[in-house]
């Protein structure tokens, strides 16, 4: 699974929950506010070596997370390449036209979902969500009810994942793989997710007995066992994400 915690000691799991989500927070308006190929590319180059160098993530899974946007970004690609009109047309046939302005555009527009992904992919990997939820509840002032659980769906979601290979692989066992045919895929996977379904209801339930039967949510603040100690540059880190974030602003609007 792509979007998950992982462990490790690099710069950006130094760097306290709060910081990332201001840094995220800024290289998200900043892609969202550019429509020009060169700059997302320039984005996406970054954001690579920000997670090999910066989050320690292998060439592996970066490979993956890039094929995975690739796999809706290329048909997006070419679906906005022919819906949106240009000025300079590059070839045409009949009712098809292919012009040069549109086809950048739709390069900016798909290489912005890749830099959207990959940033939320370094956020989630390199923020333990115990942390997460401690900076929640102790700096923002979140209840601890709420920020709880945001803690319980980003634990489950490994979880789930590891549950569905488990029933996958008793299903390959048992015989009742999906055959061909378009209804008896549709049977089994119907089968595939009623018994993901059932298994989280199952878990659903022993979670909320679990926090019953040790009064969770009987007092209105509650104390922490864990409260990690993150680097001092963190702070910085996130007030230079904001001033560049501005720096850029006013560029744009000068030129």
């Amino acid at each position: 699974m792509l979007l998950q915690y992982r462990r490790g000691t690099s710069l950006l799991h130094q760097i306290s929950p709060m910081s990332k989500l201001v840094m995220l927070a800024a290289w998200t308006v900043a892609v969202l506010n550019s429509e020009h190929l060169l700059v997302q590319g320039l984005m996406f180059l970054i954001l690579l070596a920000v997670g090999r160098l910066g989050a320690g993530l292998p060439f592996s899974q970066l490979r993956k997370a890039v094929f995975f946007v690739l796999s809706f970004g290329l048909p997006y690609f070419v679906l906005t390449t022919l819906a949106v009109p240009g000025k300079e047309t590059l070839w045409e046939l009949g009712p098809i036209h292919i012009a040069e302005d549109s086809m950048l555009l739709a390069g900016a527009l798909s290489l912005r979902m890749f830099n959207l992904f990959l940033s939320s992919l370094l956020f989630i990997t390199t923020t333990d969500p115990r942390d997460f939820v401690h900076s929640l509840t102790l700096r923002l002032k979140v209840p601890y009810r709420f920020a709880f659980g945001v803690s319980i769906a980003l634990t489950f979601l490994p979880l789930l994942e590891e549950e569905g290979r488990v029933i996958a692989q008793a299903h390959k066992v048992r015989g009742s793989e999906a055959r061909a045919g378009i209804s008896n895929k549709l049977r089994y996977y119907r089968n595939y997710g009623v018994s993901i379904l059932v298994n989280c209801i199952r878990r659903v339930q022993q979670t909320a007995g679990a926090m019953e039967a040790k009064g969770f949510g009987a007092y209105p603040e509650r104390t922490y066992l864990r409260v990690r100690v993150f680097s001092r540059y963190g702070p910085w880190m996130a007030g230079g994400s904001v001033l560049l974030l501005v720096l850029i602003g006013v560029m744009g609007e000068v030129k």
